[in-house]
């Protein structure tokens, strides 16, 4: 009995070795041929999405594995590597390359995106051991823009100044989600405003969403900055708020510059015999010259900046109130004939008592 047990024992380790045997070189067989029973292919989410050729908009897909007796996607057994291609020369594919890893299933995200209209088709072409396959995307003309973003960056308190300026940006929009507009051309928008004055022309570069551009002007108050695309007849316009650079401030500077200029220069012309008290009523003048000297400057006289003093600054004002109150405005005629009203009579006694 014990002789028959054995042998049933070792009969059955026996067929259970045979057993693993078999399905070890099942297994061996089927690993070296896996690629015969998958087959490799372009999975796209959503193939029948018709994408936008506006060069941004993208289709996305990936490399994957198909199990042919399952028709279900399955999992890579080796490294499989991937070249991408597109017959467009308008389309953009990105990577060009892609790798399903062993154990994966599939490859990393492929995005396609095209400048032109039509059917692109996207080739994949595998290193080694699985046969090309292929997919087509089909691209639709991009919607024309239906609106114009227009803004102003500051709007308020810029000063009218002729220097500092304000930054236009331009940007053309498309349904249905106002998306920015790219166009294959450059397009011109035209801007001006209700006081009469041309803004620049800003250009909405080829491929690019946004134009800018910078306005300045002398004119105090409010204006209205309209801005045109004739290409699509679409318009926009914004408020911009410029204020005077003439301030309570700055004539106090101005003021303060004059005098101090006018003393300067007087006590260089009178060193020995100059009068303080004449020094003092003059002291008015070179206030008002100064002041005037400044406003005209301020305005844009060219005769009233001939030194060309930058006035941005408050330095500046204080200096051109300077120069007006040392050499008087008008080619100094005011602080000449005043001067002369003071001590012109003075100087004619000496004259006679000599």
């Amino acid at each position: 009995m014990k002789i028959l047990t054995i042998l049933l024992v070792i009969l059955i380790l026996l067929f259970l070795g045979s057993i693993s045997v078999d399905a070890q070189r099942a297994g061996d067989h089927n690993e070296g041929n896996w690629p015969d029973q998958f087959e490799l292919f372009i999975f796209v989410p959503e193939p029948n999405k018709n994408v936008s050729a506006n060069g941004l908009e993208e289709a996305k897909m990936y490399m994957a594995i198909l199990n042919k007796a399952t028709n279900h996607p399955d999992r890579a057994q080796s490294d499989v590597e991937v070249w991408l291609s597109s017959e467009n020369d308008q389309s953009i594919l990105e990577p060009q390359m892609v790798t399903i890893s062993e154990g994966e299933g599939r490859s990393e995200d492929i995005s396609l995106r095209s400048k032109k209209a039509g059917t692109v088709t996207v080739t994949a072409i595998p290193v080694g051991i699985f046969n090309s396959t292929s997919t087509t995307v089909t691209f639709v003309p991009p919607e024309e823009p239906s609106a114009l973003f227009f803004e102003a960056s500051p709007k308020e308190n810029i000063p009218a100044d002729g220097s500092h300026s304000v930054k236009l940006t331009v940007k053309l929009l498309y349904p249905p989600n106002n998306q920015p507009y790219v166009s294959p051309k450059n397009i011109s928008i035209d801007t001006w405003t209700d006081k009469g004055d041309q803004g620049p022309q800003i250009i909405i570069a080829k491929d690019t969403r946004v134009g800018q551009g910078e306005f300045t002007t002398y004119k105090v108050g409010t204006v209205n900055i309209t801005a045109k695309s004739y290409d699509f007849n679409l318009e926009d316009m914004i408020k911009v708020t410029f204020i005077s650079i003439i301030t309570k401030l700055t004539l106090f500077l101005a003021a303060v510059g004059g005098l101090l200029g006018g003393f300067v220069k007087y006590i260089q012309e009178n060193k020995k015999d100059g009068s303080r008290l004449n020094m003092i009523k003059l002291g008015i003048a070179y206030l008002i010259c100064g002041v005037v000297l400044y406003i005209g400057a301020a305005l844009r006289v060219q005769s009233m900046n001939e030194y060309n003093i930058p006035i941005e600054s408050l330095f500046g004002v204080f200096l051109v109130g300077f120069v007006g109150g040392f050499v008087g405005f008008v080619g100094g005629s005011a602080i000449s004939f005043l001067n002369s009203k003071f001590s012109g009579g003075k100087n004619e006694k000496k004259e006679q008592d000599n």
